[in-house]
This record gives C-alpha cells, sequence and structure tokens, in this order.
C-alpha cells in the first residue's frame, strides 16, 4: 500500500539509509517538503516499508528493496503523473518510458585535500549561471535557478565552489542532496578556454573535502567522465537510470 506521509520519524528506514536514491529523498524532505509541489510517499507491505518515493515538480524518486510492489508503484506514478522517474537500474524495467542510464560513483573524504578552489556564495551565483549555460546543452532560468540554490544554500543542502581567473570564473560545481551521511555533486563546469588546466579536479577535490566525513557521489552519463572521476579515486557504486515519461 502506497500512502503519503509529512513525518519520515514515524518510520524505520535504517535498511535504506546506505542508499543515495533514499538519501536524495531525505534531503528533499528536509528541505522542500514546506512546498506544495514536494510530496513523499511511503510503501508498506505487512508493516514493513519495502519503498519510499518524492515528487519534486514533475521528477518522481524511487529508493526500493527487492520485495517492493513495483507494479502499483508504476501505475501509481502514472496516477500522480511525472516527467521523469529516477531509480536504480535494476529496477527500470518496472517503469513504462523511455528510459536512460549511467553509473553511480563514490568516494568517501577522511583526509582534506589541497584545491586551488574556494567557496562561492550568493553574490558568485550570477557568475556560475552564465558558466553553465556556456559549457552545458541547458539554458536554466535564472530567476527560478538562483531562487533554488539559494533555498538549498541556506539549509545546508548544497556547497558551491570555483576558480577565478582575472575576475572571470572559469571552473565551478556544487555539490546538492546534503545529509549527515552523503551529498552528491553536480554540474561540474569549466570554461573551454581553460580546460586540461587541473580546474576541474581543484572543483572536485575542494567539494569532497567541503563534505568531510560523508560519501561523496557522482552520477555519469558516459565512460569517458567515469574514467576522469575513477581517476580521482571514485570507485563504482550502482548503475541509475531516469525514465522519461513519454505518453
Amino acid at each position: 500500500m502506497i500512502k503519503i506521509t509529512e513525518n519520515f520519524d514515524e518510520y524505520n528506514f535504517v535498511c535504506f539509509e546506505d542508499d543515495i536514491f533514499f538519501q536524495r529523498i531525505y534531503s528533499d524532505y528536509r528541505t522542500l517538503s514546506c512546498f506544495k509541489d514536494a510530496m513523499f510517499y511511503v510503501c508498506e507491505e505487512n508493516n514493513e516499508v519495502t519503498a519510499v518515493i518524492s515528487k519534486v515538480g514533475a521528477t518522481i524518486t524511487v529508493s526500493a528493496k527487492e520485495n517492493a510492489q513495483f507494479d502499483e508503484i508504476n501505475e501509481f506514478a502514472k496516477v500522480i503523473g511525472f516527467a521523469t522517474i529516477l531509480c536504480e537500474n535494476k529496477f527500470s524495467s518496472y517503469f513504462d518510458g523511455k528510459k536512460i542510464s549511467g553509473s553511480i560513483l563514490k568516494i568517501r573524504c577522511d583526509t582534506k585535500q589541497n584545491s586551488k578552489a574556494d567557496r562561492l556564495y550568493t553574490e558568485n551565483l550570477t557568475d556560475m549561471h552564465k558558466l553553465i549555460k556556456s559549457v552545458f546543452d541547458i539554458e536554466p532560468e535564472f530567476a527560478d535557478w538562483f531562487a533554488d540554490m539559494c533555498h538549498l544554500m541556506r539549509h545546508g543542502a548544497a556547497k558551491f565552489c570555483g576558480v577565478y581567473s582575472d575576475e572571470v570564473l572559469v571552473s565551478a560545481g556544487f555539490s546538492l542532496f546534503t545529509t549527515q551521511k552523503s551529498a552528491v555533486i553536480s554540474s561540474v563546469a569549466t570554461h573551454e578556454d581553460f580546460r586540461h588546466k587541473g580546474y576541474g579536479k581543484d572543483v572536485i577535490k575542494f567539494l569532497i573535502s567541503e563534505n568531510y566525513g560523508r560519501d561523496v557521489y557522482v552520477f555519469t552519463e558516459n565512460v569517458k567522465t567515469e574514467i576522469w572521476y575513477k581517476n580521482m579515486g571514485f570507485v563504482p557504486y550502482k548503475k541509475w537510470s531516469e525514465i522519461e515519461n513519454v505518453l
């Protein structure tokens, strides 16, 4: 049975705590549950929680055990509506839609690492947005992106860093979904004129050190990126899948 929840403290999630998909859901619960477009659900069978689900905006994230009722979860996702579902790759076949997948790598920071990168603050987000737009094939609306990032920063769910050269931000990145146990590195971008100088590695080193004592994860989409992170000490963790609703 799937039911909505407004209080995670009512449930025993111990067996989910080592799952990065659950940590992502838990971070969103901590920081976004005050918003109307963030909803959280649990699946129970015989008083046992078999899956935890979030819907933030149009994205559903699923953290599940092997014995979860995936047919029910799939039908439930169709009812509440979604643009994408994010889950562990081995569960993706249960969901209807167009699938892409990749690897999840992780590293644990038990020692601080030297880095040329520095922490970025609210006043640096304009520069970061400009850099992200120039590097990635996306154009996030600045006002919405800025508001989201500031909210996450205020609640300790996101950390930002970058490298400036002659007052120009040439490389930057951030970690998201921060909990006591983990964080996820995202959107590491280096301007094309400043690549192969080690700036991207400095950004990664800084973000790892900023999450000292946590497991730090990265979701990769291609072999080249995966090899790059492995060369920095990241090790394979799981496979991820994203299912796009094409109906």
